[in-house]
């Protein structure tokens, strides 16, 4: 298949995926993103509650430089640990910050934040959170099992004729946003496959003019 329009990376936020919470705990939150730069990136967790997010206290923080993996593809796992001896508790809301500072930035520069990060001409308005305050928020699995919630989904076709069941995790999580114990804690997607092999054309085009700008190649 013979691609001769090009794909401008500009259209795109500095964030190309994530931010995706990989793995949080008492004592350690990992974040996960993607970016269109090499980049240091910092996170804080934070005391949250409702729409109000103390930014003065930071419970965890870390910090984390991008791996390149082409020209502009360049990823990061972000773990956040205690500043103190004190832990995140279950049936507590937290919040999480990102700020990007940009490699061909000076260390004077000042950082991207996470809001303006998501955004592009393109992509005028990205949301990733269910509060004013526009930080994505998280709570740590409940003490007692019964108050476990788990979404588990299959394979995932973006051009299925089916509706498509991620608005209404969406949907469930806006609705208990602000109850730990009552919001989605966790989601498994056990399906085999992401349908690779599968790809509408509109969206094999996307991904492979993209990729050729990301790589270089």
């Amino acid at each position: 298949m013979e691609i001769t329009a090009t794909f401008d990376l500009a259209q795109l936020p500095l964030i190309l995926a994530g931010p995706i919470l990989r793995r949080t705990e008492a004592q350690s939150v990992s974040v996960w993103v993607a970016l269109q730069t090499a980049a240091e990136i910092q996170i804080q967790v934070l005391p949250a509650q409702g729409n109000t997010v103390d930014h003065s206290q930071p419970l965890l923080q870390g910090t984390a430089t991008t791996i390149a993996l082409g020209k502009s593809l360049h990823i990061a796992l972000i773990t956040a640990q205690p500043r103190s001896q004190q832990s995140l508790l279950p049936g507590v809301l937290y919040a999480y910050d990102l700020k990007i500072y940009p490699r061909q930035n000076t260390s004077h520069a000042s950082p991207v934040d996470l809001g303006d990060a998501l955004q592009s001409a393109a992509l005028p308005r990205v949301c990733l959170s269910y509060f004013s305050h526009g930080l994505p928020t998280f709570a740590l699995p409940p003490e007692d099992l019964n108050d476990l919630r788990i979404l588990h989904g299959s394979c995932r076709k973006l051009h299925d004729h089916d509706l498509d069941a991620l608005p209404i995790i969406d949907q469930m999580i806006a609705e208990a946003a602000d109850r730990p114990n009552l919001r989605p804690h966790q989601l498994f997607f056990t399906g085999d496959q992401i349908y690779g092999d599968e790809v509408a054309d509109p969206f094999l085009w996307a991904i492979v003019t993209t990729q050729v700008e990301q790589e270089g190649e």
